[in-house]
Parts: structure tokens; C-alpha cells; sequence
């Protein structure tokens, strides 16, 4: 009797650090209820628009001083997730809800789309879509940035068999995107989701994995590997980054790791970095 109270304990001692952070984080859901946070929100009117238009946008960038908003939308992320790790969501057929026993990596095929909105001037035209010319490879966009000075336009791509980000030089008044350049790491870029431009020559990119999963698991090796992507996610691993891009150089330099690093923005002063992630320690702004 007496080693299995000590068994016990061993499992006890083992998961207690575990069981602190699942009570914390239970805690701050029932602190936070939305029920209880105060509504900040004192918008006159709001209108869904465009929804036969565009499907699954990820990111949207506003140019206040043009008047325009950028807009990066992935019809087929349905089929092609490569950010939420796991199995997809359930669906409709016919009325019935079904699981999806393909998993995440049904069809690599589809292909995103940028839109360009002037809400300024033209607020019930429908977005013009932007070609991306010189521009021929998969393209599953997520995270979309601007430097407006120089026209330079980035995008988080999860196409093909890596992550990368490209590159353009976009003429708004056309519409149109000219390819510049695409940057990509494995080891330092595996992810890359969010972007924010520091001056026109470097950006942030957040990094939401470290284990990266961009084909349908089709072998023994590539079912291990998006197991561990799995584990990495459901565990809350501090693997997930953010990386500062040079794109003269095309160097990328890992700045600081949190897990499921999403979000990540700058503040006016261009000093403090933002980043949203989803942790079972404490967040943290830098």
C-alpha cells in the first residue's frame, strides 16, 4: 500500500506544474469573462460587406493616410491549414455535421488572393483583386504588411513546401504588385505568420511553430513529424518566435521565442514590440 501512495505522489510532483498553469489559465477564463469586461466598443453602425466577395481573409493592412486597406484572403484554407495543427474542424454535408478524415493537408492547390480596398473613397465597390505579377509559385497568404514610402508590400506565404515571405513593389492606383523577391529559412523563418515593417528595409515576422508541416502526411516521416508539430501545439511550448528580416541581405535573425507567437505590431514610438501569443505563462510586451 505503502508504494502506491508513493506512486501517487510521484505523479502528483510530476504533473503539479502542469495542474498550476491549467488552474491559472481557468482562472483568468473566468475573470474574463466577456460578460464581465467592460464594452469599449462605441461604433454608431457596423455592416458585414462583400461576403460572396472574398472567403477566409487572414490579414488586412489600413493605409489611413491613402485611404486604402490591403487585404489577404486564402479561399482554400479549409483544405490547407498549416497554422491550426491537428485535425480541421468538422463540416456540413447535406445538412449533416461530418468529420474530415483527411486532416489538414487535403489540396495544396488552391491559390490565395490579395485584395485592394479604398475605403476612403469607393466604400461600397467591391475590392479590386491584386495581380501578382512575376509572380508564379503556390500562394496561401497570411500575414500582410506595407511600407508605404518605399511601396513596398510583404506576405506571409505557407505555399508550396516551405514558409517564406514575399516580396513586391505595389502600385495601388493601378492595382497592381511587381515580384521583388521571396525570402525563406527553415530553421529561423519556419512559420512565419504576422509581419510589421521596422523601416523599409527590415521587418518582423512572427513565427506561430517551430515544427513546421506544409505536405499532406503521407509517409511514416511526415506523420511523426505532424505529430510533434501536435505536441508542440497542444503542450504550449515557448517554440513559436519572432524574427527580424533583412531584406537587403536576406538575413533572418531570431529575436525572441513565445509560444503560438501570432500578433505582433509596433508601437508609434518604433521602441516597443507587441506580440500576441497564445501561452500558459504570463504574456509579455517588448
Amino acid at each position: 500500500m505503502a508504494w502506491r501512495t508513493g506512486i501517487l505522489l510521484a505523479v502528483l510532483a510530476a504533473l503539479s506544474p502542469y495542474l498550476y498553469d491549467l488552474g491559472r489559465v481557468v482562472r483568468i477564463l473566468i475573470i474574463n469573462d466577456p460578460e464581465k469586461l467592460p464594452k469599449v466598443a462605441n461604433f454608431t453602425a457596423h455592416a458585414t460587406l462583400f461576403g460572396d466577395h472574398m472567403r477566409n481573409c487572414e490579414d488586412m493592412f489600413m493605409d489611413s493616410t491613402s485611404g486604402f486597406a490591403i487585404v489577404s484572403c486564402n479561399p482554400g484554407r479549409d483544405d490547407w491549414n498549416t497554422v491550426m495543427v491537428g485535425s480541421p474542424p468538422p463540416e456540413f454535408t447535406r445538412g449533416a455535421l461530418v468529420e474530415r478524415p483527411q486532416g489538414n493537408y487535403v489540396d495544396s492547390s488552391g491559390h490565395g488572393s490579395l485584395y485592394l480596398y479604398r475605403y476612403a473613397d469607393a466604400a461600397d465597390k467591391p475590392p479590386a483583386l491584386i495581380p501578382l505579377e512575376g509572380f508564379d509559385a503556390p500562394f496561401h497568404p497570411l500575414g500582410v504588411t506595407y511600407h508605404r514610402a518605399s511601396q513596398t508590400l510583404a506576405v506571409a506565404n505557407h505555399g508550396g513546401e516551405q514558409a517564406s515571405v514575399e516580396v513586391f513593389t505595389l502600385e495601388p492606383k493601378v492595382p497592381r504588385a511587381l515580384f521583388r523577391q521571396s525570402i525563406s529559412d527553415p530553421a529561423k523563418l519556419p512559420t512565419p505568420n504576422s509581419l510589421v515593417f521596422l523601416n523599409a528595409t527590415h521587418l518582423y515576422a512572427s513565427n506561430s511553430h517551430q515544427i513546421a508541416t506544409f505536405s499532406k502526411p503521407s509517409t511514416l516521416t511526415a506523420r511523426l513529424r505532424v505529430n510533434l508539430a501536435w505536441l508542440e501545439h497542444r503542450l504550449g511550448l515557448p517554440t513559436g518566435s519572432v524574427s527580424l528580416i533583412d531584406l537587403a541581405t536576406k538575413k533572418v535573425t531570431k529575436v525572441l521565442r513565445q509560444s503560438f507567437a501570432n500578433g505582433v505590431d509596433l508601437l508609434d514610438d518604433g521602441q516597443t514590440m507587441v506580440v500576441a501569443g497564445t501561452t500558459l505563462t504570463p504574456k509579455a510586451d517588448f
